[in-house]
């Protein structure tokens, strides 16, 4: 899996819901799950696994006040070509 390394303050995103608002609004659409050997989407309808995609963005949101409160979102742009 490749991952290109990009921080939130790059696009502006000071909030999870913020980066996820936007990104939706630049075509990202599809909200995936992580499993256990795969990613899902649209309730299992739609699996991926490891090798059949590639990290482009991450962006990763810690918690204020609590450490165990942090996220990381995982962006990949499918191509359409």
């Amino acid at each position: 899996m490749n991952i290109l390394k990009r921080s939130r303050t790059e696009k502006g995103f000071d909030t999870l819901w913020r980066a996820m608002t936007v990104l939706r609004h630049v075509g990202n659409v599809e909200d995936f799950n992580l499993k256990q050997n795969s990613l899902v989407c649209r309730n299992g309808e739609y699996k991926v696994f490891h090798d059949e995609f590639k990290v482009d963005e991450y962006y990763r949101f810690d918690g204020r006040s609590d450490p165990g409160d942090s996220s990381i979102l995982y962006v990949h742009w499918r191509s359409t070509s």
